[in-house]
């Protein structure tokens, strides 16, 4: 379902100036801390090999960004739990998709440090520093934006090469 509800992540960080390491269901280990499970992941300036799990004491640092995909699990768990957890452990950026109600919910790190100031959408979009991008909800879906044009997804990067083809035939027969 994650793949199907996230926007074209992988694509867009891959190849660029900053490596972004982007991570679905992986699982963090920071020291003297239960290991946990966020939907997906993303942390700046890094290589981009892949990875089994993200475990800070090997990497040598922690996670600017998480993103968790709120269904029917725990909403204390979500909207409390881990407001107080990753903001402790100085996660940049935490954004919850909620999608029984289509709705996102941001918070970033106060400049102090330990805890988290929620970021108020403007124009149905929240800001994110870490990623360089919007994040809001389009026709059900989080969706990520660049200079306010929506990024594509995988499927409708295909969709637009699938169309590209058959015209080519269509323009060679």
């Amino acid at each position: 379902w994650a793949a199907k509800s996230t926007p074209d992540a992988y694509n867009f960080f891959n190849g660029g100036d900053r490596g972004m390491y982007v991570g679905a269901e992986r699982a963090v280990f920071y020291p003297a801390e239960p290991g946990f499970t966020p939907d997906l992941i993303v942390v700046a300036d890094v290589a981009t090999h892949k990875r089994d799990c993200w475990m800070v004491s090997a990497e040598g640092r922690g996670l600017d960004v998480i993103i968790e995909f709120h269904y029917k699990g725990k909403w204390r768990k979500d909207y409390v739990d881990n407001v107080k957890r990753y903001a402790r452990l100085a996660v940049g950026e935490y954004f919850i998709f909620d999608l029984n109600h289509q709705s996102l919910t941001a918070y970033r790190l106060a400049a102090k440090g330990g805890s988290y100031e929620q970021i108020r959408p403007q124009a149905g979009r929240v800001r994110s520093e870490r990623l360089g991008l919007d994040l809001g909800v389009r026709r059900g879906q989080l969706r990520f934006y660049l200079r306010g044009a929506v990024l594509p997804t995988t499927e409708e990067r295909i969709g637009e090469l699938s169309d590209i083809a058959e015209q080519e035939h269509a323009r060679a027969d």
